[in-house]
Order: C-alpha cells, then structure tokens, then sequence
C-alpha cells in the first residue's frame, strides 16, 4: 500500500512542477536532452527510494534477528532480501507512471489527483473489480485467462513474488489464489515487473517529448 503511494507523491510534480516554477525551461536550454533529463530525476528519485526502504525493511530485519530465538537466519536474509528488492523495484514503476502523470497534466493539482488515481486503481480498485468479475460472471469466464490478468497489475505481481516465496502458495487467498494457476516461476513475475518498469519509462518519456514547453 505505501511504497506506491510514496513513490507516486514523490514525483507527481517532477515535471509539471518544475515548468510552473520555471526551472524546466531554464534546464532545457543546457545540453540536455529530455530522456537524458527524465533518466537524471529517475535515478535521483529512484536511489532515494531505494534507500530508504533498504533502511526501513532492513531494520526490521535487524530487530527480529536480534529479538526472536531459534531463528533461521538465512530464510531471514532471503525473505527480507526479496521483499526489499521487489518492494524497490515496485516503487520505481510507480515513478515512471508518475512521471507520465506529471508529463500530461497542465497544473501541479491536476498531476496531484491523477497520482491518487492510479494508486487507487492498481493497489485496491483492481483486485476488487477483478473480483466482481469472478463473481457476476458465475464461472463463465476462461479459467485459463483469468490468472493471467494479475500480470496487468504490477502490484500484483509485486504480491505474487513474495507470497510464491512462502513456499506451498498456502498464504495466497481471495484474488491471489489465481496466482496459484498461473504457468509463470518466480523468476517469470521478477521479469514481468521489470516489463512494466520499462514499459512505464518509455511511456513517460514519450509523454515528454511531446509535451510543449
């Protein structure tokens, strides 16, 4: 739920913002292409994401090695290691889609509103219309389709990496039970969210080059 919503409030007005505070043309008319800028203020927004939810799970991690006896060490590493990984790697799609956002709004408001949109949309909007769907369609729907349209949503898939890492899938309830008859292995959902990050970019700098300055 947060490291969506953080990700989209820490770059809604990457663009749209700097245009109405005037810094956007002024760095425009340095050698600088636009791909070049929305690839700078992706890295710098995207290593502060990353930091800072290394440092948050990470002390976590810390904290229950230190306080919990019995404990299976490396299971901890590797499950905090993929939450920590997925989790940043999540957040970075939901840059780029801010990026796209602030790129086709006209006012910072505009951008602010479509930001809480789409996290509206992916993180509960979907599962439970997809949900809806299940149920007035009363299993007439292909069977086969349906765990594919998880991969539609990368939160999803973000939810799947780490609930499949639980082991027998047990945890995996309500729409994520799909998940369990999807024909793609852990390593196929770490690449779909990779799609989605590249998708998400390409749309937002494509946004850019087209917006007017």
């Amino acid at each position: 739920f947060l490291v969506p919503l953080i990700a989209l409030l820490l770059a809604y007005d990457a663009i749209v913002g700097e245009e109405e505070g005037g810094t956007l043309l002024l760095l425009l008319t340095y050698p600088l292409s636009r791909g070049q800028l929305l690839l700078g203020k992706f890295i710098g927004h995207g290593l502060i994401l990353a930091l800072a939810t290394s440092i948050g799970f990470g002390s976590a991690a810390v904290a229950i090695a230190l306080l919990v006896s019995d404990l299976d060490i490396w299971l901890l590493i590797q499950s905090f290691s993929r939450f920590i990984f997925s989790a940043t790697l999540l957040g970075w799609v939901f840059l780029a889609l801010a990026y796209f956002l602030s790129s086709k709004a006209s006012e910072k408001s505009t951008a602010a509103g479509l930001a809480l949109g789409v996290w509206f949309l992916f993180v509960l909007v979907f599962d439970l219309s997809l949900l809806a769907l299940l149920v007035f369609s009363k299993g007439q729907l292909n069977p086969d389709l349906l765990p594919w349209l998880l991969l539609l949503n990368p939160t999803d898939i973000f939810r799947q990496i780490n609930l499949s890492g639980l082991g027998d899938g047990s945890a995996m309830n309500g729409v994520m039970a799909l998940g369990r008859d999807l024909p793609i292995t852990n390593p196929g959902l770490w690449f779909s969210l990779f799609i989605w990050l590249i998708a998400s970019l390409g749309i937002a700098h494509f946004a850019l080059r087209r917006r007017a300055i």
